[in-house]
């Protein structure tokens, strides 16, 4: 399915400046619609566990909110504007991750900061992709696709079609594959399928982390777009103890397309 809808989350944090200008270049790239949507968060939740809630309290946060409300979008429709790409703007009060989810379902690509990618990513349905505030709006020309043969690694290969399908160079790297099923084959044999060039890249970790040696793989050979599944296992096993997902989500070099 192409991409015909992109819906970019901003919140007035570090990541905006980056996740718009990427939801804008892509919107132009797939003649796509693109939808900025900020939730403001209510005062009174935010105040609901204080003794005291001064009705001026409120009433300054109320102020503050909406004024950052209304900078973030007359950014966004500048930006779209410059790009020339049709523009929505949703604003909405409540929980980030709640209404991100819902809106996320009718796009066919989300994306946001890493910070809230983690929950979207279980909620939306839809892919999603993380851009940290460090990285530049890049067009997806060269993709590195993680794969381990997992449900979350084919849901998010299937997701990014558009963009692999696309693409001028396309990587499928293993690492540490197994012996007893031939993942690297299977997967190269269903993409050689649908036209797709492919190179396969099995590396070992040799005791170190596999995150580690995804993130290092797609910096060093200079990659546009990181394709992975998500938190194949409990996710506050991962955000705890450490993952893949998290040491992807945790670099400030390249974007990463996650599904679940």
């Amino acid at each position: 399915m192409p991409i015909k809808s992109i819906l970019v989350v901003v919140s007035g944090g570090a990541a905006d400046a980056a996740c718009l200008s990427q939801a804008c270049l892509m919107a132009k790239t797939h003649n796509a619609d693109l939808r900025a949507l900020h939730v403001k968060p209510s005062p009174i939740l935010d105040l609901a566990s204080s003794f005291e809630m001064a009705p001026t309290v409120i009433e300054d946060l109320q102020r503050y909110y909406g004024e950052v409300a209304a900078r973030l979008e007359g950014e966004c429709r500048a930006a779209a504007k410059a790009t020339g790409v049709p523009f929505d703007w949703q604003c909405v009060e409540g929980d980030a991750s709640d209404i991100a989810a819902f809106y996320a379902r009718y796009a066919d690509l989300a994306i946001c900061s890493p910070e809230l990618a983690r929950n979207l990513v279980f909620a939306a349905g839809a892919p999603v992709l993380a851009m940290a505030e460090t990285m530049a709006p890049r067009a997806i020309r060269r993709i590195l696709v993680a794969w381990n043969g997992s449900r979350e690694a084919a849901r998010a290969l299937r997701d990014a079609m558009p963009l692999i399908e696309a693409a001028e160079q396309v990587e499928i790297l293993v690492v540490d594959p197994p012996t007893d099923l031939p993942i690297s084959r299977e997967i190269t044999r269903m993409l050689v399928r649908r036209g797709i060039k492919v190179q396969m890249n099995e590396r070992e970790a040799a005791g170190a982390e596999v995150g580690s040696v995804i993130v290092e793989e797609s910096a060093l050979d200079g990659f546009d777009l990181l394709v992975m599944g998500a938190y194949g296992h409990w996710r506050w096993k991962e955000q705890v103890l450490g993952g893949v997902t998290e040491d992807a989500l945790e670099n400030r070099s390249i974007p990463v397309l996650l599904a679940h």
